[in-house]
């Protein structure tokens, strides 16, 4: 079928009424078929035009249509693929696995009550969430008495230690996957945990962090440290990123892949 020619139909704002009437044409087979448009020329003229037009545009043109719709396809196809896969690897972690929270706290009366709300609202529950608090003398241990979603757990002042403390905890988790929290942690969405879960669909990721992004009120020096641990693109760190990073800042990683 031979309509407007594409090239010209694409600039027809650049040509008179006198090009546009002479190359505009009604749908046809050949040019004996057009009724409007090249009206000054012979029968044999049109079928002539239309013939080159069809050889050497309407195929290639076709041809270049199919090629790239059949690669769109293919794309398409292999993304739905993938969100299938994901979303079947999703919903069998948001059913089946175990998620453990720990929370280690000191004085966190201002703040614990937030987190733990925001933890009950989260589309993929915890399994438990486990407190434990280092001789707290505010409300601390009160609050989180409240909740029976919360298993609190209590040590001396002077025994805590930052691995050591949620070591003990850790112990005692029953969560096949155990997310590591502060007590001034405020989850972005009710989305959190299940999209922390998300890459572990990958057997060789040992370790997940979520991006911690600093108050409004923190020090400048503060925000920037966030700001290069935690970027605004997801990446995946390993022992390869030592000499970049800096053995710091993957450690975790590296104890917990062992």
């Amino acid at each position: 079928m031979v309509g407007p020619r594409p090239i010209v139909e694409a600039e027809i704002e650049k040509y008179g009424e006198y090009i546009k009437d002479y190359y505009l044409v009604t749908p046809g087979i050949t040019g004996l078929w057009q009724v409007n448009g090249r009206s000054d020329t012979t029968y044999s003229e049109r079928v002539a035009m239309d013939t080159w037009y069809v050889r050497n545009w309407s195929v290639w043109i076709g041809r270049s249509l199919f090629v790239q719709n059949s690669k769109n396809c293919f794309k398409a196809k292999k993304c739905i693929l993938k969100m299938q896969q994901e979303n079947q690897w999703e919903n069998n972690c948001m059913e089946n696995q175990k998620v453990s929270v720990i929370i280690p706290t000191l004085n966190a009366g201002k703040e614990i009550e937030d987190l733990l709300q925001a933890l009950l609202k989260q589309n993929k529950k915890a399994d438990e969430i486990i407190v434990i608090d280092s001789a707290s003398d505010d409300d601390t241990t009160s609050i989180c008495e409240k909740y029976n979603e919360v298993k609190l757990l209590n040590i001396e002042r002077q025994q805590f230690d930052h691995g050591a403390t949620r070591a003990i905890a850790f112990n005692q988790a029953i969560g096949e996957f155990v997310l590591f929290l502060t007590q001034d942690t405020i989850p972005a969405d009710e989305q959190y945990i299940s999209k922390l879960l998300v890459p572990f669909k990958d057997e060789k990721v040992a370790m997940v962090s979520g991006r911690q992004c600093a108050k409004a009120t923190s020090r400048l020096s503060e925000r920037l440290a966030r700001e290069f641990n935690y970027p605004l693109k997801s990446n995946v760190r390993s022992q390869g990123d030592i000499k970049q990073l800096g053995i710091k800042e993957i450690a975790g990683l590296l104890k917990i892949g062992k």
